[in-house]
């Protein structure tokens, strides 16, 4: 068993968020709406292998 990975994603362009959503979660898609000039996306988690 490995350790557990620690990953921290923080942007403000709305491309890169709906990017990394899109490719950490199959089949997912980030929709954003309204003004995204004070955008600002953060993801943070932890993998910790199969369960």
């Amino acid at each position: 068993m490995s350790a557990p990975v620690h990953s921290r994603f923080a942007t403000t362009d709305p491309e890169q968020a709906q990017a990394l959503i899109a490719d950490a979660y199959a089949d997912n898609n980030l929709r954003i709406s309204g003004d995204t000039s004070d955008f600002h996306f953060e993801h943070e988690r932890w993998a910790a292998g199969m369960m």
